[in-house]
């Protein structure tokens, strides 16, 4: 997950701070993510598989691939993490790769995924469809994006009206921000018909979401997000105040939320039609 050559990625890990929180943000959404996303691509990767992680992250994906395929690239704008983690596969490959920027190799990949990038990129639709280009024949290209739900997240608190006040005044000025930085919130739900416009066909939706108490994953998440956004955040309407209370309930044990919903889209690029009178 890294927005690479987007100038607005709101999340970049600019300065020692910021890379504490990037890789601390990675480790929760492994934690959060990694299950939902393991079990999808399941469905679709064989033991002769080749395939293509955009955007790999920690690398823990781009690993159980490795475990799963017969060759995995991994790619991403800055593959420190993932790096550390090829290391332990021969059929692991790393590339320092822009999506945005860099040619991707068509016709090659059986598997494509990309988890949390393209509704950061401005171009975001117009990369789907290099993308599809990318797939071999019958193969698959699986998006991954969240749909913000901070808003009515809340099943649980020691005050659940002052909780669910906090959430909607985070999920507003964090809607704020990504908006201000160029980022569509509502790319995930229209994947669908982006993959259909470029070409694929059997396109498949399916969304997910747990729940996590305080002090879990799933809370730690905004926890990060919000000191990393702390000022942006502010300059978008939150209180000091409010965002100071808002990670402190993150941290409570009786909190209990349900994430963001993982919005995960399939297609696959047709097979071509056998030439007229060949059998």
């Amino acid at each position: 997950m890294k927005a690479g050559s987007s100038p607005g990625y709101v999340f970049a890990d600019d300065g020692e701070r910021g890379a504490t929180h990037h890789a601390a943000m990675l480790a929760v959404l492994t934690q959060m993510l990694d299950p939902f996303t393991t079990w999808r691509l399941s469905r679709h990767v064989t033991p002769t598989s080749r395939c293509l992680e955009v955007a790999a992250g920690s690398g823990s994906v781009a690993g159980w691939l490795a475990e799963h395929a017969a060759e995995v690239t991994a790619t991403d704008t800055d593959p420190t993490h993932v790096a550390a983690v090829a290391a332990k596969y021969r059929n692991l490959t790393v590339r320092r790769h822009d999506l945005v920027t860099d040619p991707l190799e068509e016709g090659r990949w059986d598997v494509i995924h990309v988890r949390l990038l393209l509704a950061h990129l401005p171009n975001r639709h117009e990369l789907v469809g290099k993308l599809a280009a990318a797939l071999a024949p019958g193969g698959v290209l699986v998006i991954d994006e969240f749909q913000p739900s901070w808003d009515w997240c809340v099943l649980d608190a020691p005050d659940r009206v002052a909780a669910r006040r906090l959430f909607a005044a985070y999920h507003e000025a964090l809607l704020a921000v990504l908006a201000a930085a160029g980022n569509d919130t509502t790319f995930g739900r229209n994947v669908h018909r982006t993959m259909r416009d470029h070409g694929l066909v059997d396109v498949d939706v399916e969304l997910w979401a747990k729940s996590w108490s305080g002090g879990q994953a799933g809370c730690q998440l905004p926890y990060l997000a919000a000191a990393q956004l702390g000022p942006k955040l502010i300059e978008a309407g939150m209180a000091a105040e409010e965002i100071d209370a808002f990670r402190r309930l993150l941290q409570d044990p009786q909190l209990l939320i349900h994430s963001n919903l993982a919005v995960s889209t399939v297609g696959r690029r047709p097979v071509a039609a056998v030439a007229a009178g060949e059998e």
